[in-house]
C-alpha cells in the first residue's frame, strides 16, 4: 500500500510539494507554452498557463540541462497538474528550487 499523507488543503499527495514561481516551457507535439511552474514534487508539478484554449494530455516540461515528459491529470481554469512519468530525483529537485 501506497504511504499517502494528507495536506493542509485536504488533499492526499505521495511526496512533499515545494511552492516555486518559475517562469518555464512545456514542449508538445503542435508547440511550445509558456507558463508558470508554481509548485513541484519528485512525481509531479501544477503550473499556470496564460491561455486555456484547450489542454495538453502529455509533453515535457523544459528546464535548462533538465527535461522530463509529463502527462496532464487534471485542469481548472488556467492551472493545470502533470505527472511526470518518471520520479525526479532529489538532485533534479535540489536543481530546479535552488538553480532556476
Amino acid at each position: 500500500m501506497l504511504n499517502r499523507r494528507r495536506t493542509d488543503q485536504g488533499d492526499f499527495r505521495l511526496s512533499d510539494r515545494h511552492k516555486v514561481f518559475i517562469p518555464i516551457e512545456l514542449q508538445f507535439n503542435s508547440g511550445v507554452m509558456r507558463v508558470h511552474m508554481l509548485d513541484v514534487s519528485e512525481s509531479g508539478a501544477r503550473f499556470c498557463v496564460q491561455d486555456n484554449k484547450g489542454y495538453l494530455t502529455s509533453g515535457r516540461v523544459h528546464l535548462p540541462e533538465l527535461l522530463v515528459s509529463f502527462r496532464v491529470t487534471w485542469h481548472s481554469g488556467r492551472f493545470i497538474g502533470v505527472r511526470f512519468k518518471r520520479i525526479l530525483t532529489s538532485n533534479e529537485i535540489e536543481y530546479v528550487l535552488e538553480t532556476i
